[in-house]
């Protein structure tokens, strides 16, 4: 089974549960024929935590509405236990972030996180929406086939 660790922040209460996040993290692997030993962490963090992991892995000094972490990219710096599943990565999610885009969109919190999450998920698969535009739309078509098959079809934006 594929395993979904969860980290909530102070202030997620009511935004989305834990269980809906792995929900939405362990089908969107499962639709994209991830093998089930698979460990994918998912963290909703405050600002400021996100604005210091912005700063120090992407050199942007502001806080951005998902990050991704492949555990290729840090595989050097830690290891895992031997016996430890293998790790996809982590999805780092700023919830402040989320909810003024949902806000401002006029859209649910819990839309707005599923997408964030699918979008992170995405980006750990190798999907890119920065290197050019075909992968651009790829990247946001899938998203729309994940997102509706999860029961989100519209309550997101692209803002990617």
């Amino acid at each position: 089974m594929r395993t979904v660790h969860v980290h909530l922040t102070r202030g997620s209460r009511g935004a989305i549960t834990a269980a809906e996040l792995r929900r939405v993290a362990r089908r969107v692997l499962a639709a994209e024929e991830v093998a089930p030993a698979v460990e994918v962490e998912v963290v909703l963090a405050d600002e400021a935590t996100v604005r210091d992991l912005n700063r120090l892995y992407r050199g942007r000094d502001e806080p951005a509405d998902v990050l991704s972490f492949a555990e290729a990219d840090v595989a050097a710096t830690f290891r895992s236990p031997e016996d430890a599943p293998p790790s996809l990565g982590e999805v780092v999610i700023c919830l402040p972030v989320a909810q003024s885009q949902a806000s401002d969109a006029g859209r649910a919190v819990a839309g707005e996180l599923a997408h964030l999450l699918t979008h992170g998920l995405l980006h750990l698969l190798g999907y890119d929406h920065e290197e050019d535009e075909a992968g651009s739309q790829r990247m946001k078509a899938r998203e729309d086939e994940l997102l509706t098959s999860l029961g989100y079809a519209g309550q997101y934006a692209h803002g990617h």
